[in-house]
């Protein structure tokens, strides 16, 4: 029986997008017959027990799912920082896997992801690992977590292409360039977008106590 383990990339507790793009995948997998396991990178670094699990699991997958989200441009550190230990101290058997490689960011340019899946392709080359391909989600404040199931419509593009990337992964074969193109596609409106990005930033904005602080421009003083 085929393995796979899903690595999620996300720094925030909690339900999160790179998640639910994740889990999704591997729910398809599961009833194609793969056997899945799924770990949180910034969880499973905090002990050696739980590190070691995961590299076990890793190590005896078949298929590595990593989902993530970028900042800036790049991976979260938790993500970086699993990608350098991995490459220091040698654990894991990561020759010969399938890698798959699944960005998300709130911008609704999938361009922003472009350098994060050079990384990828890069970190799975310099590991021997068998590059399946990369996603690109923009506007991922569309899911902000919830189950492509429950996101309705927001969600039915990235449906749509994880559900040829199960069927190329469970055959083997690399991602085709159509599921990309799906999960590229802008899950929502521009102007819907704007609007649910302004109530996000206000609901933070109160969660910290700085709401009344959001339309200061302090470098113009």
């Amino acid at each position: 029986m085929k393995k796979a383990v899903l690595l999620i990339g996300s720094p925030r507790d909690g339900a999160t997008t790179s998640g639910a793009l994740g889990e999704h995948l591997m729910s398809l997998l599961a009833a194609k017959g793969i056997e899945t396991r799924s770990h949180i990178i910034s969880r499973s670094l905090i002990a050696k027990a739980s590190y070691d699990e995961m590299l076990n699991d890793v190590s005896s997958s078949d298929i590595v799912v990593l989902s993530y989200p970028v900042y800036i441009d790049s991976p979260p550190s938790n993500v970086i920082r699993w990608m350098e230990m991995v490459r220091d101290d040698g654990l894991a058997e990561l020759e010969g896997k399938t890698f798959l490689a699944i960005g998300n960011c709130e911008d609704p340019d999938p361009r922003k992801l472009d350098v994060s899946i050079m990384i990828m392709r890069n970190f799975s080359d310099g590991n021997r690992m068998r590059w399946a391909g990369g996603l690109r989600m923009p506007m991922s404040c569309a899911i902000d977590g919830a189950s492509l199931s429950s996101a309705g419509g927001r969600g039915r593009w990235a449906a749509m292409a994880l559900d040829i990337v199960a069927a190329a992964l469970a055959d083997g074969q690399t991602i085709p360039e159509e599921a990309d193109a799906l999960m590229s596609r802008l899950p929502m409106r521009d102007l819907s977008y704007v609007s649910r990005t302004n109530k996000t930033w206000k609901k933070r904005a109160k969660e910290k106590g700085t709401r009344a602080n959001l339309m200061d421009r302090p470098f113009l003083r």
